[in-house]
């Protein structure tokens, strides 16, 4: 006799079924509830469907291109107005102003190049590329090359170069690709070798 107990007519329990996993349960369905009736879908606002672009036709053209003259126009004209303003602007410097400001000007350049030029320096002596050191201090750079270069983990050695032999008695071909197979050229050398010996 079996010891087995079985459920009768109860289906079995839902971890036999394990594809039921892919079923979400139904709100409301739980004790017997009745599910709530489903919103009903409330069609969009009607909306002019956009139409295809067409062609312009003179008359657009024409529009199209006064609209860009006129910008260009305006663009000129503020070209102009932002000059005006820088010449008031200057007119009520001293002299003195003015030279400090092209000073500043100059050593703002004067630092930039000088950090361009220590990150360039620093990338060739360690390897790195540029564009990945950050810094403006030599200290800073130099730092920035270290944490790259550990980061990148130690330089693996390269393999030493392997000598080609196509034959035990010839000389070898020292990283040359010359083809093993002979050719009518490489046939008729070898031919007079043999005939001078």
């Amino acid at each position: 006799m079996s010891t087995v107990k079985t459920l009768g007519p109860l289906p079995a329990p839902a971890w036999h079924r394990p594809w039921f996993r892919y079923f979400a349960p139904v709100e409301g369905a739980e004790a017997g509830t009745p599910a709530p009736p489903a919103p009903v879908p409330t069609p969009p606002p009607a909306t002019p469907a956009p139409k295809a672009d067409e062609p312009l036709g003179e008359k657009g053209l024409a529009a199209l291109q006064s609209e860009r003259d006129a910008r260009s126009a305006a663009e000129r004209e503020l070209a102009a107005a932002r000059q005006k303003l820088q010449e008031i602007e200057d007119a009520g410097k001293s002299e003195q102003q003015r030279v400090d400001d092209e000073l500043a000007a100059k050593k703002t350049e004067i630092a930039q190049l000088t950090v361009a030029k220590t990150r360039a320096e620093i990338a060739a002596t360690k390897g790195v590329p540029v564009e990945l050191l950050s810094g403006t201090t030599q200290a800073e750079v130099e730092a920035s090359a270290d944490a790259l270069l550990k980061f990148k983990g130690p330089a693996e050695p390269a393999a030493p170069q392997r000598y080609v032999v196509p034959d035990e008695g010839g000389k070898p071909a020292l990283g040359k690709t010359e083809s093993t197979r002979p050719g009518i050229g490489t046939l008729r050398a070898a031919y007079e070798e043999n005939e001078g010996k």
